[in-house]
């Protein structure tokens, strides 16, 4: 069977089992995700090779399934979150933040050269991006679509498993970015993730997050 036919099967039927049980559709994501990825067999999403040596990284060829996990893990963050902090209770998320890629790349592009120049390690220099970085690297996000909004973003090294799983390795950077920390957060708010494959073939997971506040 087709891989479209599949993943159109298996959505219907987390929807199904949704409304049948009374479960979210944060729970029904993770039905999705077990049901394409077998539970925490798979191998993380986005795993595109690396350009041959040249600077700056790869995030995959966007299929389906990749589409599918990158959405799971950012629904599973908002679960997370949901169970444990009141700021998350009048948000209405949604799992699709558009030129992720891009801002993902771009970071990835400038971490490489400063790390060289610094002489420092690509994390610690991805970790201690300041705020006026973040700012001028995520122009690529258009911050005028999102309004005024907070926006930070967590990396770590991807890692196959469940969404839950993935989440564990993901470390907070020092700094958010937009228009600073404040909660509660009210309305729309944004989540989604992406792996990104180094020229030198590590993988990394992005998570994004845009609450209006």
């Amino acid at each position: 069977m087709k891989l479209k036919k599949l993943l159109a099967l298996t959505l219907t039927g987390a929807v199904l089992t949704a409304s049948l049980t009374a479960c979210t559709p944060l729970d029904a994501a993770e039905l999705v995700y077990d049901s394409i990825f077998g539970g925490g067999s798979s191998s993380t999403g986005s795993t595109g090779s690396g350009n041959n040596g040249s600077t700056g990284g790869n995030t995959g060829g966007g299929s389906t399934a990749e589409e599918a996990e990158n959405r799971a893990v950012a629904a599973a963050y908002v679960k997370s979150w949901q169970s444990k902090s009141s700021a998350y209770e009048n948000i209405d998320p949604v799992y699709d933040i558009p030129h992720l890629e891009d801002f993902v790349k771009a970071i990835d592009v400038y971490c490489t050269k400063k790390s060289e120049k610094d002489k420092e390690s690509w994390e610690e220099t991805v970790h201690n991006l300041s705020e006026d970085e973040l700012n001028d690297l995520a122009k690529v996000l258009n911050k005028k679509t999102y309004g005024s909004a907070e926006a930070w973003f967590q990396f770590g090294n991807a890692s196959s498993g469940t969404p839950k799983e993935q989440l564990k390795l993901l470390v907070r950077t020092s700094k958010w970015f937009w228009d600073g920390q404040a909660t509660p957060y009210h309305g729309k708010a944004w989540f989604d993730s992406v792996v990104l494959t180094r020229a030198n073939g590590s993988k990394y997971r992005f998570l994004l997050s845009i609450c209006h506040h």
